[in-house]
């Protein structure tokens, strides 16, 4: 088996049967496909047992355990020489695409991972050079060279460096996990790659349709903020987190004193709390 297909749904009944079949339909190179349901209320696991593809093992979970830890519980069983992460809400756009990063990978044996093209609103997305809190909070690290990262709706890793590393995370539940893996796969020798002329098509943040908009950004900014902790130096994120947390303050004061009404108000607020439960982290471990 060359690669095992992962897709961690939760409430994304609509569209994972697109993602899925755009993988059945890859020719040239050997897959499986497992899907982890993370108890999705919307039923969508009732959708995924009646597809009709014998290569597709559905893992059904009691509670939402989060992306990395789904990814990290399909990688168990998984058989495959390679794990394609792919998000439900993204597909193919060749039927060859699997193929060609495939014998990328092949010829590149020092990369651990690799991303491709990611289409989104009519916008190309490619890999991120550096790492959140980089340029604010300066740390050397002795890195392979190449990309940083790349987005997590796709993602082809090789599974012998991924189990070398342990895997995602699962501290991280939802956003930045990505991040972190890449990280730490360079951090053990492994490049991050990206083959550009692969193109994913991405609709993005399906699963948080129904979700409360300052929830997402708080956690959004709660697992940035964790990245931050977990690799820079304590003192210096205690130093930045108080300094964005003023920022926010401020910000907010700023609309409750102009009665204006904007999305980012409810930004800055999640910024704020956010912040907030970093630095008091901090300040227990410090």
């Amino acid at each position: 088996m060359k690669v095992s297909a992962i897709l961690v749904n939760y409430n994304t009944g609509d569209v994972i049967g697109t993602a899925i079949d755009s993988v059945c339909r890859q020719t040239g190179v050997s897959f499986e496909i497992l899907v982890v349901d993370n108890a999705s209320p919307d039923q969508s696991a009732a959708r995924l047992r009646a597809l009709p593809y014998p290569q597709l093992t559905l893992i059904e979970n009691t509670q939402n355990i989060g992306f990395g830890a789904a990814n990290n519980l399909a990688a168990r069983d998984a058989q495959g020489e390679y794990l394609l992460m792919i998000n439900p809400d993204a597909r193919f756009t060749s039927n060859h695409d699997l193929a060609r990063l495939v014998e990328w990978m092949d010829q590149h044996p020092g990369c651990g991972l690799c991303g491709a093209t990611i289409l989104h609103n009519g916008q190309q997305t490619g890999p991120k050079l550096d790492y959140p809190g980089h340029k604010k909070i300066q740390r050397s690290w002795d890195l392979p060279p190449g990309p940083a990262w790349v987005a997590g709706a796709f993602m082809l890793a090789r599974k012998t460096a991924f189990e070398d590393i342990g895997g995602f995370d699962e501290a991280f539940f939802l956003y930045s996990e990505e991040i972190d893996l890449g990280l730490r796969l360079r951090l053990a020798g492994n490049t991050v790659g990206f083959v550009e002329d692969v193109e994913i098509a991405h609709i993005g943040g399906v699963s948080e349709t129904h979700s409360d908009p300052y929830d997402c950004w708080r956690r959004r900014t709660a697992s940035r903020y964790l990245f931050i902790r977990k690799h820079y130096p304590a003192a210096v994120c205690l130093q930045q987190f108080k300094k964005e947390k003023r920022r926010a303050s401020l910000r907010i004061r700023w609309y409750a004193l102009t009665r204006k009404t904007s999305p980012k108000k409810t930004l800055y607020q999640a910024v704020f709390d956010a912040a907030s439960g970093a630095i008091t982290s901090l300040d227990q471990a410090i």
